[in-house]
């Protein structure tokens, strides 16, 4: 199959797929997944663009590549909201603390619809958002597979590149990189399915490297949060989400090897 026929099929389900989440946001804003999944379909859509983008006409990446850029950083406020309100939910706390966290998920709850009642204009907007890259311009005349093969073997030189040549290399990068291979694998399955194994392994990989980074993140927020006038035990409760958080980091840290990395790469 040519390149361009099978990759504006691609790009034309992840446009579907970003508008009907969108719509999916404005009609059930309470339910978190549909901004989860609009924001996964707008990451795989740039990260596709911007890695095979000599296939495509330059100026129509720029374009798209910025719209789909404005979607993330609109969007990521709720999402972190999102995260907490449901990290401290189910994060198990002794019986006595869980009723202080009341107090800080009534202000994260009200937070979220502020912020959600704000996105509505924007969302509105997302399919006139999303009109250029359903036009967008493919130049390539190469075999679909021999493309995207090419374009694996790059990334994989790239990765290798950081985990040979930096032993202090920084995971999150590691991670950033991990994800674009395996973006690229999710396109490539479709064309040799035997890539399903290496697909399989490869998350694996991401998704630790994401529980170390997510986790991260999040004790940032809660400490951001921490700031906020609370009663000394809702900050109390708070403080052992965070004590808790930082030791499975450290467990995660623990259980993954840069060697895990390597020995992946050279099995796909």
């Amino acid at each position: 199959m040519k390149f361009c026929i099978f990759i504006k099929d691609i790009l034309l389900r992840y446009t579907d797929a970003i508008e009907r989440f969108g719509k999916l946001v404005l009609q059930e804003p309470h339910n978190r997944e549909h901004l989860h999944q609009l924001r996964v379909y707008t990451r795989r859509s740039r990260s596709i663009i911007k890695t095979l983008k000599k296939s495509f006409d330059q100026n129509d990446v720029q374009n798209v590549q910025n719209r789909l850029k404005e979607i993330t950083q609109r969007t990521n406020k709720a999402r972190d909201l999102d995260v907490m309100i449901d990290l401290l939910q189910k994060h198990p706390l002794p019986s006595a603390m869980k009723p202080h966290l009341d107090q800080i998920l009534d202000i994260l709850h009200k937070t979220r619809d502020k912020e959600y009642e704000e996105l509505t204009p924007f969302l509105q907007q997302i399919p006139s958002y999303l009109s250029k890259m359903q036009k967008i311009e493919c130049k390539s005349d190469k075999d679909a597979l021999q493309v995207i093969k090419s374009a694996i073997k790059k990334r994989k030189r790239k990765i290798e590149k950081m985990l040979f040549l930096d032993p202090q290399v920084d995971l999150h990068k590691v991670r950033i990189e991990c994800k674009k291979l395996r973006y690229l694998y999710e396109i490539y399955v479709l064309l040799n399915p035997k890539g399903k194994s290496a697909l399989k392994k490869l998350k694996k990989i991401q998704d630790i490297l994401g529980l170390i980074h997510d986790r991260e993140v999040q004790c940032t927020h809660l400490r951001d949060l921490a700031s906020k006038q609370l009663e000394l035990e809702a900050l109390l409760a708070l403080g052992k989400v965070i004590g808790d958080l930082e030791q499975e980091k450290e467990e995660y840290q623990t259980r993954f090897s840069l060697k895990k990395v390597k020995d992946l790469l050279e099995e796909i």
